[in-house]
């Protein structure tokens, strides 16, 4: 399983903050692993972009 494809998994499960991506410990650049792995999103799913206490936070959710 590729870094993006872990990172992408860790996603589905919960909001994460650009930090909490990194203390997983997967990849020191969740930015470019998210970029590099979008087509790794099954059909329905997309990327999205959210707050949590002023953080900026992303999730994969099912589109529509």
């Amino acid at each position: 399983m590729t870094q993006a494809q872990r990172l992408h998994t860790a996603l589905r499960r919960k909001a994460l903050t650009y930090l909490e991506m990194q203390m997983l410990g997967i990849s020191t650049a969740p930015h470019k692993r998210l970029a590099e792995g979008m087509h790794y999103l099954k059909p329905g799913e997309k990327l999205v972009k959210g707050e949590r206490k002023g953080l900026r936070t992303y999730r994969v959710t099912k589109a529509g």
